[in-house]
């Protein structure tokens, strides 16, 4: 797969990372803050292992919004929310850390081809919309819809697959700042975002892998956007030189990867 190397002026949008109209509902909020189920957010910094009631940590912020970014979300979410703010992940993988296939049929699902969009809701609301749409027929998307454990707040997209786009950010957030996000993950009680993380033997706990503890762990992971080629959708992973990649992969038969549900907010 080609390395995606015109992302600089994206990195430099995402080092801003920060909200600056101080009249928002996240007026403030940074990468690596915490989401709550009540749909308050707070400092990931500033977190509680014994949380209030409706204070629990149900996703982590991995890219916030800027004025002037050139982000364009042109998705549906709804009236709960009217405007996007930015992109959380949950605190927890979908499936067995083994992986999961895309999709077990060869047809084109109306998903965007697009690499470089933010249509990561708007694909999987056409994917669950498919007469075929089955567990057994689109695995990564079922089980990302039908993640319950933690339920998304009201004020927020819900649920879905990001798209190539999305999971970049997510992965090149998470491959460059490894102590931050994955950190306050596991603090929430979550599963650390699998990518250059060396997991410890109580965080291998009861986790269906192929990993030892200590091992520097490099792993790819399943984006709603699909590939020219109808039997494709695009991975996004990365390696040990730091960089974050996306490749087209055959979505069937035993290509299993890794899915992480995000959220807009």
């Amino acid at each position: 797969g080609a390395k995606i190397d015109d992302w600089d002026a994206l990195a430099e949008v995402e080092d801003e990372a920060m909200v600056d109209n101080e009249d928002e509902e996240f007026a403030g909020i940074s990468k690596g803050d915490f989401i709550l189920e009540d749909g308050t957010w707070c400092k990931g910094s500033e977190y509680s292992k014994t949380p209030a009631p409706g204070k629990k940590a149900v996703a982590v912020v991995f890219n916030v919004r800027t004025e002037g970014d050139g982000i364009v979300d042109d998705c549906d979410y709804g009236e709960n929310l009217p405007v996007v703010h930015g992109y959380a992940v949950a605190l927890h993988e979908v499936g067995v850390m083994t992986g999961t296939i895309w999709s077990t049929e060869s047809i084109v699902t109306g998903a965007s081809k697009d690499r470089n969009d933010y249509r990561g809701y708007t694909n999987t609301k056409k994917i669950t919309s498919l007469p075929s749409y089955s567990e057994s027929t689109y695995p990564a998307i079922w089980k990302v819809t039908h993640y319950d454990r933690d339920a998304a707040p009201k004020n927020t997209s819900g649920w879905f697959l990001g798209s190539n786009t999305q999971v970049f950010h997510l992965r090149n957030y998470a491959e460059n700042n490894v102590g931050s996000i994955n950190t306050r993950i596991v603090l929430a009680g979550g599963e650390a975002i699998w990518s250059g993380w060396q997991p410890t033997e109580k965080e291998l706990e009861g986790i269906d892998c192929y990993w030892s503890a200590g091992e520097t762990v490099w792993c790819w992971y399943w984006s709603s956007t699909e590939a020219e080629d109808k039997d494709y959708a695009i991975l996004v992973g990365g390696s040990q030189d730091g960089d974050t990649y996306s490749k087209s992969q055959i979505r069937g038969f035993t290509n299993t990867f890794l899915v992480r549900p995000i959220l807009a907010f």
